[in-house]
C-alpha cells in the first residue's frame, strides 16, 4: 500500500493516494487487533480493529508529467527522427553528406565564437596596445 508520495519537481505532479494511518498492532494485549485479510466477497482488503473488520480505503495515485516536459519530450523525439533520417539520406547521397560536414563545421566554429564571446563579457581576455 502507498501511504503517500511527494514531489518537490516542478516537472510531476501527484494526484490522489492515502497517506492515513496503516493498521498493524503488534501489542500482546491487543488479540487480533491490526490483522489484515482479503475479503473475497468485496475483493478488498479489511483491517480488524478490536470489534469489527474495517475495509481499507482505495485510492488512486496518478503521477504525471508538466506540459512542458510532455512537450519537451515530443520536441526531442520529433528532432531526433529528423537527424536519423538526415544521417540516412547522407548515407546514400555525397551532396547530402557534404552539406551535413559543412553544417557540422559551421556549428563547431558558432560554438568557438560564443566562448570567445563568454569569456570577452566575463574580462577573461586581455587587450593588447
Amino acid at each position: 500500500m502507498i501511504k503517500s508520495i511527494t514531489s518537490t519537481s516542478p516537472h510531476i505532479t501527484v494526484h490522489g493516494g492515502y497517506p492515513g494511518p496503516m493498521y498493524m498492532n503488534s501489542s500482546p494485549n491487543a488479540q487480533g487487533v491490526g490483522n489484515v485479510r482479503y475479503n473475497v466477497a468485496n475483493q478488498r482488503m479489511e483491517v480488524y480493529d478490536g470489534a469489527s473488520w474495517l475495509m481499507l480505503p482505495i485510492n488512486d495515485v496518478n503521477i504525471s508529467l508538466s506540459t512542458e516536459i510532455i512537450e519537451t519530450l515530443e520536441w526531442a523525439r520529433s528532432k531526433r527522427a529528423q537527424e536519423k533520417q538526415l544521417e540516412e539520406l547522407a548515407q546514400v547521397n555525397t551532396t547530402v553528406k557534404d552539406l551535413v560536414n559543412q553544417l557540422n563545421e559551421k556549428q563547431e566554429q558558432v560554438r568557438m565564437v560564443q566562448i570567445l564571446l563568454e569569456k570577452e563579457r566575463n574580462g577573461s581576455t586581455t587587450s593588447s596596445a
